[in-house]
Parts: C-alpha cells; sequence; structure tokens
C-alpha cells in the first residue's frame, strides 16, 4: 500500500488549495484521507484538531483586504469563552458594504477605522475595545 505524500509544511495548520497545489499536492490527494476540508478552497490536515483558532486561521486565509475576525471568535482568541459552540461558523466583519458568502464563516459589514484592527498569532481580528463594543450591542456572547 501506498502512502499518500504529505508536505511537512502543511502538517500544521489551514491553507488554501493553491498552496497545496504548489506544494506538490494534485486535487485528487487533497480529497484524500489525509486531508480535511474546511471552507472552500481551504484544507488542513486530518491530524490538526478542530478549533476556534483553527477555524479563524482558516477564515482568516479566504478574507477580503481589511476584513477581520470579529464578536464571539475575536473574543475567544483572547481567551474569553463567549462562544456557545467552539465549532460554530467564525464571525467576520467586512468593510462596510462588503460582502462574503461561505459555508462556516457569518459575515457582517461595518466601518472599520483604523484602530479597531490588530493581528493575534497572523489573524486580523478585531481590537478589545471593538469586540467589546460588537458583542454589547449585539448581545452576542455575554
Amino acid at each position: 500500500m501506498r502512502l499518500a505524500h504529505i508536505p511537512d509544511d502543511l502538517r500544521s495548520g489551514p491553507f488554501t488549495r493553491s498552496y497545496g497545489l504548489a506544494a506538490g499536492l494534485t486535487h485528487d490527494q487533497l480529497r484524500s484521507r489525509p486531508w480535511r476540508h474546511l471552507l472552500r478552497n481551504v484544507y488542513v490536515h486530518v491530524d490538526v484538531p478542530d478549533t476556534v483558532e483553527m477555524r479563524a486561521a482558516a477564515a482568516a486565509l479566504v478574507l477580503p483586504e481589511a476584513a477581520v475576525v470579529g464578536y464571539t471568535a475575536a473574543a475567544w482568541l483572547r481567551g474569553a469563552d463567549v462562544r456557545t459552540s467552539p465549532l460554530a461558523p467564525v464571525e467576520v466583519i467586512l468593510q462596510r458594504g462588503g460582502q462574503l458568502r461561505r459555508a462556516g464563516i457569518r459575515a457582517t459589514s461595518a466601518l472599520l477605522e483604523a484602530g479597531d484592527t490588530v493581528v493575534i498569532a497572523g489573524i486580523p481580528v478585531t481590537s478589545p475595545v471593538r469586540t467589546a463594543f460588537d458583542l454589547a450591542r449585539s448581545r452576542r456572547g455575554v
């Protein structure tokens, strides 16, 4: 039995289809057992735990420019246990007027000012103050 080729740099987190193909995988290999399909054109190795952090990193790979992870997912990334389910869709905020429709992502649009965003572990997220404001006005989480 021949084992599937698993590039080392694809074992630790989510990646796009184009990145996987550039790393030497084929379309058929991406549909095989070593890989889990997360979002359209986003995959992860089956040994990577399914966490909010991993799902947020996957969402970040497909976000349009100036979009960020927000609401309960942003709070969770800061250590606040406010999500009703760790496997709920990742909430993202796009710049006012932006649209994104993908299974596994719940998108809204709002005005995002320069101080409203920060980066945590390579993931663009709302700032602590913006996260608290958004949660308070939407009544999500706490």
